[in-house]
């Protein structure tokens, strides 16, 4: 397990402190690319992908990230549509998470409809596999399963929650859990809190006997309303774990 979870905050971090050209790039969120532009990360992006590709463009508009400041690189990011969403962080946390412990890529194991069908359209679509998987998929019960009680959370669960398009979703992954502070940390990708892009956030908790989004968050939306109801246990919502981390984890 203290593997795991070493791996999680690991791959977590390389999004937070990315490096390009030899100074830190904040990276931006980016929801998707079209299909047909493979050669794009897309919003989904591994840190090597976001990296190789920001520094071809960097090249190609004569830049030096080191002679421009932060925001200037930020922006430049993000007008290339550089950058990643939620499901494309949690997706290749995991991603490189199975190739460390399984040697096989996630793909192998995550489907986006039950049965035969969802079992060829792996096969069929195994290429950039992270373009096609939401949210939604990853905390659907044919990937994940519901973390029902508090006191049974641990590093790497993920944190299902609500957005403007219930098709698609939002998730956030658990990046640290200090019980001594009674404190939960998580990681997600957004557009709609006050820290845009990868970032961590806080959650208090004031009784382990309540659900997730019955604690004290910290974090607000851009409109400075607690992000808490977005992952509201009345609603189906809250903590996931994906199965094949049952035995892991």
């Amino acid at each position: 397990m203290k593997k795991f979870e070493e791996l999680v905050k690991q791959e977590i971090d390389k999004y937070l402190n990315l490096n390009v050209g030899g100074v830190y790039c904040k990276v931006p969120y980016i929801f998707g690319s079209s299909w047909m532009e493979f050669w794009r990360t897309g919003g989904k992006g591994s840190v090597e992908q976001i990296k190789v590709e920001a520094e071809k463009l960097f090249t190609l508009y004569d830049l030096v990230p080191a002679e421009m400041t932060e925001f200037e690189r930020y922006k430049f990011l993000r007008d290339k549509r550089v950058g990643i969403d939620c499901s494309g962080l949690v997706y290749n946390v995991y991603d490189q998470i199975t190739k460390e412990l399984f040697n096989k890529p996630l793909s192998s194991y995550v489907v986006r409809f039950a049965g035969l069908i969802g079992q060829i359209d792996k096969l069929v679509f195994s290429f950039k596999r992270s373009r096609r998987i939401a949210s939604y998929h990853l905390t659907s019960d044919l990937n994940s399963f519901p973390v029902e009680n508090l006191k049974d959370i641990r590093i790497g669960d993920m944190i299902k929650m609500k957005s403007s398009d219930p098709e698609i979703g939002h998730v956030a992954i658990i990046y640290n859990i200090d019980i001594s502070q009674d404190e939960i940390i998580y990681a997600h990708s957004s557009f709609k809190t006050k820290t845009v892009g990868p970032h961590l956030g806080k959650i208090r908790v004031t009784n382990y006997d309540l659900p997730i989004d019955k604690q004290d968050w910290e974090e607000v939306s851009a409109k400075g309303d607690s992000i808490s109801t977005n992952a509201s246990s009345e609603e189906g919502l809250g903590l996931r774990r994906l199965k094949i981390f049952t035995e892991t984890i």
